[in-house]
């Protein structure tokens, strides 16, 4: 195991800047997502600590060794594919080996490694069909195999469920989860999907256009947004966003929707213009709120997402199935104070959440005043 340590990166194909000044430590034994959109300079980043990309400026350490500029075969990682990268004449046993093969190990070495790494992700059976004879999750496995007789520093991981089905996607995130639990060692995950961040990561690092917009653990990234980008990407359904402004009497007016402002905005000056955000989990339907009407109704099993128009605002709410809500549902809806976010409309920037102390982020990334 090994930390990764990466300081002032940054990486340009021709005039587009892939990577801008990114400062980044991921910890000894922490699975690390890297979370973003397609483009955001994710795998970019993976790809420079894996020695397939070297950075125009900026240095890379795994454990005490600068390895900027080494080569891939001499960084002690290994990377697990999306597209699982398996040899199609070889059999399971033979994929699996065949780095080993590669480096001169000896045959009783190799299928010690190879027998645990089956043990390990329940391969046994499978050892000697190739790859055409598997499903898209045994085949995942099969990569993940490949790295796991490897015994590396680091792991390296690109979007590996990308290929699989939903329901199949669900169950190896399990899988996966548990596996790097029970291993303890160093992991770099790269995805677009907010669940398998939340899910198996000890903390997440979102990246947006090149940029690197917040690094925590998923709740606090969840609850303590550090700006609009962030607290529009993570969650599901997304954060609702209202343009808003502080009124003389305390109150947070978006068009005629009315709502208290948290006690920690008190101070602001009336007149003040902010970005409204609401979690749906946040709208609550009450028998004594504001009148609201149900736009649009989506039933999810247990959960009902509702599309309310709340005194001329689109708001939505996630209700916990009990009584069937229907389109066109007269119905009230009640938002605590303390449960809505504040962002600068200029720069972004979270002015309030309710993920931290009292609300108020540290002062660089208060609304200015």
């Amino acid at each position: 195991m090994a930390s990764v340590t990466l300081t002032s990166i940054n990486k340009k194909f021709n005039n587009l800047s892939a990577v801008k000044d990114l400062d980044l430590e991921i910890r000894d034994g922490e699975f690390m997502a890297l979370l973003g959109p397609s483009g955001c300079g994710k795998t970019t980043t993976l790809n420079m600590i894996a020695g397939l990309d070297v950075p125009t400026s900026g240095t890379i350490r795994i454990g005490d060794r600068d390895v900027t500029n080494l080569p891939a075969m001499h960084r002690d990682i290994a990377m697990v594919f999306q597209s699982y990268a398996l040899y199609p004449h070889m059999t399971v046993e033979r994929n699996m080996g065949f780095a080993l093969r590669v480096r001169g190990y000896e045959s009783d070495e190799i299928d010690r490694r190879v027998a645990r790494a089956a043990e390990m992700l329940s391969l046994g059976d499978y050892l000697k069909r190739h790859p055409r004879q598997l499903s898209g999750g045994q085949r995942q496995r099969v990569a993940l195999g490949r790295a796991l007789v490897r015994d590396p520093q680091v792991f390296l991981l690109d979007e590996p469920l990308s290929n699989l089905d939903a329901v199949l996607r669900v169950q190896t995130r399990a899988e996966l989860s548990s596996l790097f639990k029970n291993l303890a060692t160093t992991a770099v995950y790269v995805t677009h999907d907010q669940s398998e961040a939340m899910t198996m990561s000890d903390r997440i690092a979102v990246f947006s256009h090149g940029q690197l917009q917040q690094v925590g653990e998923p709740l606090e990234i969840y609850r303590a947004p550090a700006n609009r980008f962030v607290a529009s990407f993570v969650g599901s359904p997304p954060m609702t966003f209202l343009d808003a402004m502080l009124t003389d009497d305390g109150k947070l007016a978006a068009g005629d929707l009315r709502l208290v402002a948290p006690p920690a905005l008190q101070g602001l000056r009336p007149g003040e213009k902010v970005t409204l955000g609401i979690r749906p989990e946040d709208v609550q339907l009450v028998p004594d709120g504001l009148a609201a009407n149900a736009d649009i109704v989506e039933h999810l099993g247990s959960l009902q997402i509702v599309y309310l128009a709340l005194s001329g605002q689109r708001v939505v709410a996630q209700v916990v199935e009990g009584s069937q809500i229907r389109r066109g549902d007269a119905l009230q809806a009640r938002i605590e104070p303390a449960k809505l976010y504040l962002f600068s409309p200029e720069t972004g920037k979270a002015i309030y959440t309710p993920g931290r102390d009292g609300g108020r982020l540290p002062s660089h990334l208060e609304l200015s005043k």
